[in-house]
């Protein structure tokens, strides 16, 4: 980073005079090359101490969660995902850096295919937001989501810990499909044939409005 901004700095301006030289740096030409070169940085703030030396903030994105790459292969709605390397994710669903190789649940993991990630959207942000507070919501059901797969027609698939599976809908308010789950797994045949920790569930199968069907393994 350093040698980019000096190269922008050493050019010269109109020919004349260099930009080193007093205000006249290239305040928008530095900022637009950070963040076009550097993903990771969600803000720049450049500033003049003097003549000669300028300050520079950068805000980075916080990790939030993780997308992997799927692996390649035939992968169905009810089938367990394998993935590749992963990126993290901002909030907003934005995808800005490789991840190291991260053990155990820290991050919930989104499962796609997406040529040359970094940079890109995994999904469009109204419908991230809407999966992940989604996500957050299900914790008062004692659900643990551990993946997410997006399927080719956009439906998903969320892994929960215990090895069991939600399959939602792609065009229905995540509100609703909450509220939908959570009267199937406080329904009295639910709590008879599914244990409390979730380690018997195949899968819940939310996909059809308020048509609810469960299978245990």
């Amino acid at each position: 980073m350093r040698g980019m901004i000096e190269s922008r700095l050493h050019e010269n301006y109109l020919f004349i005079f260099s930009k080193a030289n007093a205000i006249l740096y290239p305040k928008g030409d530095i900022n637009d090359q950070i963040l076009k070169d550097f993903k990771v940085v969600r803000n720049v703030k450049i500033s003049l101490v003097d003549f000669h030396t300028l300050k520079i903030t950068l805000n980075e994105y916080i990790p939030h969660a993780l997308f992997c790459e799927k692996d390649s292969g035939e992968v169905s709605a009810t089938s367990t995902p394998k993935a590749r390397g992963c990126f993290y994710l901002t909030d907003s669903g934005y995808i800005y850096g490789v991840a190291p190789e991260i053990k155990g649940a820290a991050y919930v993991r989104f499962i796609d295919s997406i040529p040359d990630p970094i940079g890109k959207n995994v999904l469009p942000q109204e419908i991230f937001e809407g999966l992940n507070t989604f996500i957050g919501d299900v914790g008062a059901l004692k659900m643990e989501p551990r993946e997410v797969m997006v399927s080719e027609i956009k439906s998903f698939r969320v892994s929960i810990k215990g090895g069991g599976a939600l399959l939602l809908p792609n065009d229905e308010p995540f509100d609703t499909v909450y509220q939908n789950l959570a009267l199937i797994v406080e329904s009295s045949d639910f709590k008879k044939k599914v244990r409390a920790d979730y380690s018997n569930l195949d899968y819940i199968d939310l996909r059809i409005g308020n048509r609810v069907f469960f299978k245990v393994r």
